[in-house]
């Protein structure tokens, strides 16, 4: 594959993707991953894919088939904003960037 043909002049780049792990939710162990994550990112800009959503009736009645999407993304939002998290972050010098933000950085 060529990379010139792939990769034009206003796309954005990143150094790595993480997800949460579906053997982590199922074992109850999602919180341990990102924390894992957090402790060993690689220097660079890295995306790190959550979905935080309350485990409320609209989410239960947007994901009818996906029951299993409500509770990862509760499990989401208890980690992302809890202090464990909180420390991770400011612990491993790990700075959050928005998806506005790169879109008006790159127009600069």
């Amino acid at each position: 594959m060529d990379a010139d043909k792939c990769i034009f002049e206003d796309d954005i780049i990143f150094h790595h993707l993480f997800l949460g792990q579906f053997a982590g939710f199922e074992r109850g162990r999602l919180a341990d991953h990102y924390a894992h994550v957090l402790d060993d990112l690689p220097t660079g800009f890295n995306i790190l894919i959550i979905h935080p959503a309350f485990d409320d009736r609209e989410m239960r009645g947007i994901t009818v088939t996906t029951r299993i999407l409500v509770r990862n993304s509760g499990l989401d939002y208890e980690y992302s904003t809890s202090e464990s998290c909180r420390g991770k972050l400011k612990e491993n010098n790990i700075q959050l960037v928005a998806w506005h933000e790169i879109k008006s950085g790159m127009n600069q």
